[in-house]
């Protein structure tokens, strides 16, 4: 067979029992057009739109010469290519757990759940939805889940949060959507709470390593009070229905502050002597304490310390004097001692409750310490 027109190959004129498509133009290196395209395969499914791969989010992996996909995607986050590039040859997409709590922001949980999962689906995520309806859900889907799936959204408050991180892996990546009344954590870390924002925080946001303390083997990523706090905190569940706010804290508060006289508290941090205070005691992991209080102003949530604050004197007056200093960030307060350190016992000869989180969690003792593990969370 005579050769392509302007190809000048000597092998393909001589020898016309080759194959046809090796003497096509473009396959030849002596040939000076370039090889044509072969037409798409077009699958009776693809060609229903409804059914198509483009109407239902999913973005098609580009792959290399050798047919495997590529280490590293452009359109997927930035700490999904740092954290999981290893992943990519078994995992089509980014999987992501959105776990809400319905009644957070006032019934806001459950009205912003489609939209987030559009917003998330349009940057390449399939998401799973897990809505919880009692105290506990929470935790066990994330004990539950979180291990197939590669990033978790939680939308809701400190609550719903610290639920999550005791069933959380730490190695998964954590987002949070505050949705609730304090957001301790959310100040600290100026997470956003626009949808738009925090969709683009998921998609172009950072990993930042947050301490992970535990207080007889729950963990919590704020703070834990002891004393005076915890009694309000108990009070407040006990008449509380559904979503509140901070304004809900002031009936319980001042009959806390009227009641009898403070408990001896005292605390001991890293084996040392322990100090005595009373009333109240908190240990934190960040400044913010809830509201407009700032009562640890040391504290970070990642340099593997905890902040301890211990009123030396309890009381009516003494009360409001430390919430006056707090609300108005005068600390550190002259009539408290501050400490720092990695481990931490609070003890009573009485019955002193504590609560971690806003939650309230037991009686006294209780040990706290760090085990060194880190929490990887979401940040802009």
């Amino acid at each position: 067979r005579p050769a392509p027109p302007g190809c000048t190959s000597p092998g393909a004129l001589s020898a016309p029992h080759r194959p046809e498509h090796r003497r096509t133009a473009g396959h030849s290196r002596f040939c000076p057009f370039p090889a044509p395209r072969r037409p798409a395969r077009i699958s009776p499914s693809s060609q229903n739109h409804s059914n198509s791969r483009q109407s239902r989010g999913i973005q098609s992996r580009k792959r290399n010469r050798w047919g495997r996909p590529r280490p590293f995607e452009p359109d997927a986050p930035r700490w999904y290519n740092y954290v999981f590039a290893a992943t990519w040859g078994t995992r089509h997409m980014p999987r992501s757990l959105v776990i809400v709590n319905p009644v957070a922001g006032r019934g806001a949980g459950r009205l912003c759940l489609e939209r987030i999962g559009r917003g998330l689906r349009d940057r390449g995520f399939s998401t799973l939805y897990a809505v919880t309806s009692q105290a506990g859900d929470a935790r066990e889907a994330a004990s539950a889940r979180a291990n197939d799936c590669d990033l978790v959204v939680v939308i809701g408050g400190d609550g719903t949060l610290n639920e999550v991180v005791n069933g959380l892996p730490v190695d998964r990546p954590l987002a949070l959507l505050p949705l609730g009344t304090g957001n301790v954590l959310a100040k600290e870390l100026r997470l956003p709470r626009r949808l738009e924002a925090f969709i683009e925080m998921v998609a172009h946001g950072r990993l930042r390593q947050l301490d992970v303390p535990a207080a007889n083997g729950r963990r919590f990523v704020a703070m834990l009070g002891a004393g005076l706090d915890a009694d309000v905190t108990a009070a407040l569940a006990a008449r509380r229905r559904g979503a509140t706010r901070m304004m809900r804290y002031v009936g319980p508060l001042l009959k806390c502050l009227l009641r009898r006289r403070p408990p001896r508290i005292e605390v001991c941090v890293d084996g040392a002597p322990p100090a005595v205070g009373w009333g109240f005691a908190l240990v934190s992991n960040t400044r913010s304490y809830g509201g407009p209080f700032r009562i640890t102003p040391q504290a970070a949530p990642d340099d593997g310390l905890l902040d301890v604050c211990l009123l030396h004197r309890g009381g009516p007056l003494a009360y409001i004097r430390a919430i006056l200093a707090f609300t108005f960030r005068c600390s550190p307060l002259s009539g408290a001692q501050y400490l720092r350190a990695r481990s931490v016992r609070i003890e009573s000869p009485d019955q002193v409750r504590y609560q971690v989180d806003g939650d309230a969690a037991g009686l006294l003792p209780v040990t706290i310490g760090l085990d060194g593990r880190r929490l990887r969370f979401v940040v802009p």
